[in-house]
């Protein structure tokens, strides 16, 4: 219910913005609460990640279009996560990543993606899914995605 509202909130245009009340850096937060995760590792909602990634798409359309210089969304935070959850949310983020190093609207508005956190960690699959979104969209500067992998903003001002 959630993404399809934030969904409907980024179907806005410039014109219904106002170049003056367009954000500079937008922070997104798209890590499921306690409870999706329950259903997510339950295997009873299979199409929760699939949305998710609508949604990212759409978020990143709509950055485009309105010309929001940097968005970061969260998708992963390093909280513990079961066996189940964290397979299905590195499938997912794969898969995300996989269609943002070919996506028209990166290439087409020259949006360069960033991810952040401890990533390397996980899955060979994302790990190379890292590797080539931000090696596609490597000299790209006129808009910035940061995806937030394994990421702890505490963690990252210790190391």
């Amino acid at each position: 219910m959630v993404l399809k509202k934030l969904g409907e909130l980024f179907s806005i245009t410039l014109h219904d913005v106002g170049r003056e009340n367009v954000p500079k850096h937008l922070l997104i937060t798209l890590e499921e609460s306690e409870k999706d995760e329950e259903i997510v590792s339950s295997g009873k909602n299979q199409n929760f990640f699939e949305k998710r990634n609508t949604t990212v798409i759409s978020i990143i359309e709509t950055q485009a279009k309105i010309e929001i210089p940097v968005v970061t969304i969260q998708l992963l935070s390093s909280r513990r996560k079961s066996a189940a959850h964290l397979t299905a949310a590195t499938n997912a983020i794969s898969e995300l990543l996989e269609e943002l190093s070919k996506a028209e609207v990166i290439h087409a508005n020259q949006i360069k993606v960033a991810v952040l956190g401890k990533w390397y960690d996980l899955p060979s699959r994302l790990v190379d899914a890292v590797k080539s979104a931000v090696d596609a969209t490597a000299d790209y500067d006129r808009f910035f995605l940061n995806l937030c992998v394994q990421y702890n903003g505490q963690q990252e001002i210790v190391d």
